[in-house]
């Protein structure tokens, strides 16, 4: 098994962050960044879609 602190410099210089203390607030900071990113994918998935629906007479625009 490695050492905790190997990991830990490893994932700062992954994340580009210069002190490893820093790396949890990176991780936490990635994870609201993809969840972000997600909803808004979703948001234009269902526009999309909810347009071209709408376009083809299925269903109205919102």
């Amino acid at each position: 098994m490695e050492d905790p602190k190997d990991l830990i410099d490893e994932a700062a210089k992954l994340l580009s962050v210069s002190d490893p203390a820093l790396v949890p607030a990176r991780i936490r900071r990635l994870k609201a960044d993809q969840k972000r990113a997600l909803k808004s994918a979703a948001l234009a998935w269902e526009t999309v879609h909810s347009l071209t629906d709408a376009q083809r007479g299925e269903r109205p625009a919102r």
